[in-house]
């Protein structure tokens, strides 16, 4: 391969990697699933510790004890706000107000411009568990 060819190969494996939406499925007992939990827990801390700097990735993890599974989910940062504005244009569609719309949507917009990375949501039930961050 020339050389030309491996710097192509190079590049389109980083932007692959860093645009790619990674999901991450693994059997798991209650013992396994609190201790990754844990051990995402103190990721968290680090991230929130290290304020203020924009997030790369929205990663949310759960945990469903009947099927034995705990889920890793990775989404780039860019595809979340994407999505987000996206989902909110289709719901204007439906005859909603434009004015109120556009006011919703310009908050929503300025709000995940400026959120910092760090936990956002941690959900405990009587087994099942959710954490989901920014980092």
């Amino acid at each position: 391969m020339s050389p030309k060819g491996k710097i192509a190969t190079i590049l389109a494996v980083i932007i692959f990697f860093s645009t790619a939406c990674l999901v991450y499925v693994e059997k798991a007992d209650s013992g396994t699933a609190t201790r990754k939990f844990d051990k995402a827990r103190q990721r968290i801390e680090k991230i929130s510790a290290s304020r203020p700097y924009s997030p790369r990735r929205l990663v949310c993890l759960v945990y469903d004890p009947e099927e034995a599974h705990l889920v890793k989910v990775s989404l780039p940062y860019w595809m979340v706000r994407k999505g987000i504005m996206s989902s909110m244009e289709e719901e204007n569609n439906d005859g909603a107000n434009k004015s109120d719309y556009h006011f919703e949507a310009k908050a929503m917009k300025e709000a995940l411009s400026k959120m910092p990375a760090g936990l956002l949501v941690e959900v405990w039930g009587e087994e099942e568990k959710v954490l989901v961050w920014l980092e």
